[in-house]
C-alpha cells in the first residue's frame, strides 16, 4: 500500500531513513558520520516537513503489515537545471523489504505525481557507488551528471540519473 505521508508518520519515516542509510551507505560513508545520524533530529526534520505541506511536493510512504517500510519524496527540481523540472529527492526502502516491487511502486507513484504537477521529466541524485543505482537504471534512468554532493560534514562523489520523458514511466 502506498499513501501520502501524514504528520503521524514522521517517526516511522525517520526510522526508515536512518536504518536505510546504515544499510545502504556503510561502505560509502565513514562510520563516524553514519553514527552521527541522529534519529531525534531526523524525526524533528520530518515533523517540520509534514506539518508544512507544499502542494508542489509529495511525501509518500509504503506499508507492509501496517508498518512504514519505505518512503519517497519528490517535487520541483532544486538546482534550476535547464533540462529537468522534476526531482525525486529521496526513495528509501528497508533492505528486508526490497525485491518485492515496493520500491518500483514508490518510484512510479512519484513519477505520476510529478507528471500531474506538469513535470515531463525527472532527475535524482545518488552517491556514486551506491548499490541501488542499478534499480534506477532498471527503471529507465540514464546517467546525466557527476559532481560532489554534501553529506554533512563531507562532500562525496555523486551521480544524477535522469528521465527525460516521464510519460514512459507507468504508475
Amino acid at each position: 500500500m502506498i499513501r501520502p505521508a501524514t504528520l503521524d508518520d514522521a517517526p516511522a519515516i525517520a526510522r526508515v531513513h536512518a536504518q536505510s542509510w546504515l544499510e545502504t551507505y556503510h561502505s560509502l560513508i565513514p562510520a563516524e558520520v553514519l553514527g552521527s545520524f541522529n534519529l531525534e533530529m531526523r524525526t524533528q526534520r520530518w515533523q517540520r516537513i509534514l506539518s508544512e505541506p507544499d502542494s508542489s511536493q509529495a511525501n509518500l510512504v509504503t506499508l507492509e503489515g501496517g508498518e512504514v517500510v519505505g518512503f519517497a519524496s519528490c517535487g520541483p527540481e532544486r538546482d534550476r537545471d535547464p533540462a529537468y523540472t522534476g526531482e525525486l529527492y529521496a526513495l528509501y526502502l528497508l533492505e528486508a523489504h526490497q525485491g518485492k516491487g515496493l520500491g518500483r511502486r514508490l518510484f512510479e507513484a512519484s513519477a505520476g505525481f510529478l507528471r500531474g504537477q506538469g513535470h515531463n521529466n525527472m532527475l535524482l541524485w545518488a552517491l556514486k557507488g551506491n548499490n541501488t543505482v542499478g534499480f534506477y537504471q532498471r527503471m529507465g534512468g540514464t546517467l546525466v551528471y557527476e559532481r560532489d554532493i554534501p553529506v554533512t560534514p563531507l562532500m562525496l562523489p555523486g551521480v544524477a540519473y535522469g528521465w527525460p520523458d516521464l510519460s514512459e514511466v507507468r504508475a
